[in-house]
């Protein structure tokens, strides 16, 4: 990675919005994280914190992963829609 980030800045390449961010900052990492494939792997859509942790340690960003051992709660499950009946079609 630090190979990729020296030839960028060798060949003069500027990524947009790179002037407002600071190299090593969260909001770096979540701007390369939403750029990487990384994402597009995800069981979900969207930017997980999860799916950030593991892309920051695969990226040398982090040691370690700050959502190990946190455990996600279940969501309500509904019965779906409620089907008409003939009075209400009326």
């Amino acid at each position: 990675m630090a190979d990729y980030h020296n030839w960028l800045e060798k060949a003069g390449v500027r990524l947009i919005g790179s002037g407002r961010s600071k190299r090593g900052t969260l909001d770096t990492a979540v701007a390369g994280y939403k750029k990487s494939d990384a994402i597009r792997r995800e069981k979900r859509t969207g930017l997980t914190i999860r799916g950030l942790a593991k892309w920051a340690i695969a990226t040398q960003l982090r040691t370690d992963d700050p959502t190990e051992g946190i455990e996600l709660e279940r969501g309500f499950k509904s019965q779906g829609h409620m089907t008409w009946r003939e009075p209400q079609v009326e």
